[in-house]
């Protein structure tokens, strides 16, 4: 839902917003790449970081 609100956002930013553990946020995201249901891409303020958002529906 954050993700469907305010994208893209880094794994810190969803930690932050969603106050779950960084392993909850990072397991969720593993899982929604799997599924194909988001993208990450490369931070553009610090390209050590990736950012997530969904994936556009076709």
């Amino acid at each position: 839902m954050v993700l469907q609100q305010d994208s893209p956002l880094t794994q810190s930013e969803l930690i932050d917003r969603t106050e779950l553990s960084s392993r909850t946020v990072r397991n969720a995201l593993d899982r929604l790449e799997t599924a194909e249901l988001v993208d990450k891409n490369i931070c553009l303020e610090d390209a050590r970081k990736r950012v997530y958002s969904l994936q556009a529906t076709h």
